[in-house]
């Protein structure tokens, strides 16, 4: 018998939960059979000194030697490669309690919610508790990472023992000779697979031959956790990347391998192709939105008035609080829906993603810093345009009440200058007019400084518009004085400008005036001097807050590159230190609308500069911002490093000797390598320097940023050694599935896939040309090309 009959690897047929990988257990109502007991006392006390071992330890009996805590917590250093709390030393039950809920307490930690398991039935050696335990530290500590291949249908049984000595075989074809084993003796068949486990894997012998043989279904979690070993044996030492089945005893028929590797390979294009959709969504939007931002931030429209450029800042502050952190964050999920989507390509096998010209990651960022400089150009002209606005406001008051006065003082002046009572009058009544009219003319060169000040005002080119009622009122009044009774008035308008003090009454006058002036001025001081009290408070406020969040930021800062930089323990580590500081950004956010809010209130009083912080709120919104970006490219880098170490089947030892390389060559400490840097690794491994060099940066780097991220190093250090579908592998299926007529049609695809995956075929395979696409051939070859994007 071939061993192709035997390879269909781990198949799942068991119903259990060690396939759904559930992380919710509950044991209360799970009645054990006494069968099944006795199979997992066997494996679970098998599978514990297996690990035990490592430290020089072993249990014998499973329900009484996990009572008081002391080996549990042992097993899970071992297992977790973590250090636990320290174990309490006393011998009463509390103590024990203590312990056991130590190791409860770690199992919770990472992610499993124990129902109906405590640390009073395991003290009180409750073997149905204890076994339920164990198995939950199995489940996640040895078989939670192993993937699932897809199931076509279920098996009956493997008791005949081929399929173990099929899995040894597969990867240690030296061991077993499958020609001289038979189906019609499975104990044999059993015992060689065990005893070659056993004895050449270091994989103790965990179940009994005659209980697999004799029991109609073997108890599902002994047999998953054995076979767990067989999958970390065989992950650890040739660096493969298996999927956790079940051999199966019958021959799996060419048609299901065929359809279950299509369908798979379908699965990743329709994912990728939905990704690329929705990477170039946000892409138009973003972009057609920064578009849009740059011309309203370019327009350059003077203000008629102070109210309406305070509302034109108020508006760009409501921008920044609101719609630009949300374009922020839009613009950190393309970067991340980006490398997502390479990392799934690059993993398995397919060509990388290659945006339409201007649709680059490098085009938003270049977009976005012309977004950023378009936005502080825009600010600066709204504050000069408050400034002069202001300015315009104050001289327009000033004008006006100057004016008002200057009416009140001329209303009436022009009737009683062309008065001609003095006609009928005699000599000693025309003198008192004379008396008057000198007086008059006494007054109206008082006045003449306060129309110089008023013609000063007209200079501001934004009045003129206003002027023409100061050009009449002094054209009138000098149209008045033109008869031979003014001349001197006339004079005096055009020659003084600051009449002489001529009697004790006028140097009272004066007096009084300036003692007014001092009292107004005091006042004055006195405002304005309470107006700096409170913009020194607003200082002083802004300059603490922004140096506090300052402090924050730049901490934080170097708090993700350590763990960029892969010095910050296991990437689930990792990740909940990055997702601790995204917790804290959102506790900070406050904080920075605070800051936001004090600066506001110093635009509004026309303070521009703090001589008591050298931190200005341009510079905290730049390092929050470049933050929050980092911070998602992080987490998004990170994450990706999980798939890749998970889907090469990458130990945690493994990955830390590839980090320690990647970081002894990345001199900048940028978690990036360039070509110079990929390079001197690449020499340091053995490789000599060519012409394939640059070729192969240009592979892993195909969108031309100049340098690779740790999850593509990892990627290629572990690829010729992954076992991956290929282009080739599936025509062979497509033409499979086409049968003794030797061409693929439409019906093919929908009798042998599901539906989804079937129309997805149908909408991607263009006809084939010839006499074969008269009967509805499909050209499945261009197709494959297609996906893999090469022959």
């Amino acid at each position: 018998m071939q061993p192709s009959l035997y390879l269909e690897i781990f198949q799942s047929f068991y119903h259990s939960e060690a396939t759904s990988k559930k992380t919710i257990y509950d044991f209360e109502d799970t009645a054990i059979d006494p069968i099944w007991e006795k199979q997992q006392k066997k494996t679970f006390t098998a599978w514990c000194n297996l690990h035990l071992k490592k430290v020089n330890a072993e249990i014998e009996s499973i329900e009484n030697d996990f009572r008081n805590g002391l080996k549990l917590l042992l097993l899970l250093e071992v297992i977790s490669d973590e250090k636990l709390p320290k174990p309490e030393r006393g011998k009463m039950r509390v103590h024990q309690i203590a312990n056991v809920n130590k190791a409860l307490d770690f199992i919770k930690s990472k992610g499993v919610r124990l129902v109906s398991i405590g640390a009073e039935e395991i003290v009180d050696g409750n073997v149905k508790m204890t076994l339920g335990m164990i198995w939950t530290i199995i489940l996640r500590f040895a078989i939670q990472d192993i993937q699932v291949g897809s199931v076509h249908r279920r098996l009956p049984q493997c008791s005949h023992g081929l399929a173990f000595c099929a899995l040894i075989h597969r990867y240690h074809p030296d061991l077993i000779d499958l020609k001289s084993l038979k189906s019609s003796d499975p104990i044999k068949n059993l015992n060689v697979a065990f005893t070659v486990a056993e004895e050449q894997l270091g994989i103790p012998k965990m179940l009994d031959p005659e209980d697999m043989v004799s029991s109609v279904k073997p108890d599902d979690r002994s047999v998953m956790a054995y076979v767990s070993c067989y999958y970390h044996s065989f992950a650890g030492t040739l660096k493969v990347r298996l999927s956790y089945q079940i051999v199966a005893f019958c021959f799996t028929s060419p048609a299901n391998v065929a359809t279950s590797r299509i369908c798979k390979a379908l699965e990743l294009s329709q994912m990728s192709d939905q990704l690329c959709e929705e990477y170039d969504t946000i892409f138009s939007n973003l972009t057609d939105w920064i578009k849009k931002k740059k011309v309203d931030f370019e327009k350059r429209e003077p203000n008629s008035s102070m109210a309406e450029a305070e509302a034109m800042l108020h508006a760009l502050r409501q921008y920044r609080a609101e719609e630009k952190p949300l374009k922020i964050e839009e613009k950190a999920r393309l970067e991340t829906t980006f490398r997502t989507l390479q990392t799934r390509l690059r993993l398995n096998n397919r060509p990388a993603y290659l945006p339409k010209e201007g649709m680059l990651i490098a085009d938003v960022i270049l977009l976005w810093k012309q977004l950023e400089t378009c936005e502080r150009q825009y600010e600066e002209w709204l504050v000069s345009e408050l400034k002069r606005t202001q300015n315009l406001d104050h001289l327009i008051r000033r004008f006006n009440v100057k004016c008002t006065t200057f009416e009140a003082w001329a209303e009436g002046k022009e009737e009683s200058l062309k008065s001609t009572d003095y006609k009928s009058g005699n000599l000693a009544e025309v003198r008192p007019m004379l008396k008057k009219l000198e007086a008059f003319e006494s007054d109206l060169t008082a006045q003449n400084e306060r129309i110089m000040r008023i013609e000063a005002i007209q200079l501001v080119p934004s009045l003129l518009q206003v002027n023409i009622t100061v050009d009449e009122v002094g054209d009138d009044l000098c149209f008045s004085c033109n008869s031979p009774t003014s001349c001197r008035f006339s004079l005096l308008k055009t020659s003084f400008f600051f009449p002489p003090l001529s009697s004790i009454q006028e140097l009272d006058d004066a007096w009084q005036m300036i003692l007014g002036l001092a009292r107004e001025r005091q006042n004055t001081l006195e405002v304005e001097k309470q107006k700096q009290m409170k913009n020194d408070e607003i200082r002083r406020k802004f300059a603490d807050h922004a140096g506090s969040l300052n402090a924050w930021l730049e901490d934080a800062q170097g708090r993700l590159n350590a763990v960029a930089l892969g010095d910050q323990g296991s990437l689930e580590e990792q990740v909940a230190k990055l997702t601790a500081i995204e917790a804290e950004m959102t506790e900070k956010r406050p904080s920075l609308a605070d800051l936001e809010e004090c600066h506001q209130q110093l635009q509004h009083a026309f303070v521009f500069e703090n001589t008591f912080s050298s931190v200005t709120i341009e510079t905290l919104r730049t390092t929050w911002n470049q933050l929050l970006t980092d911070l998602k490219f992080t987490i998004n880098e990170v994450q990706n490093q999980i798939l890749t170490r998970d889907s090469k089947g990458l130990s945690a030892s493994q990955l830390e000797d590839l980090r320690r390389c990647f970081n002894h060559f990345d001199k900048d400490k940028s978690g990036k390598l360039d070509q110079s840097e990929f390079t001197s690794l690449l020499v340091s491994i053995g490789h000599t320097i060519g012409a394939e060099d640059n070729k192969l940066m240009m592979e892993l780097d195909p969108n031309h940023l100049g340098y690779i991220t740790f999850d593509v190093f990892v990627d290629y250090m572990t690829r010729e050694l992954t076992d991956m579908d290929t282009s080739d592998q599936l025509r062979q299926s497509f033409r499979t599935l086409c049968g003794d007529k030797g061409y693929l049609t439409a019906e093919d695809l929908r009798r042998e896939l599901p539906a989804a995956q079937a129309e997805y075929c149908i909408s991607k395979m263009k006809p084939l040309a010839g006499p074969q696409g008269d009967n509805g051939a499909l050209n499945f070859e261009n197709f494959v090309i297609l996906i893999y994007g090469t022959k």
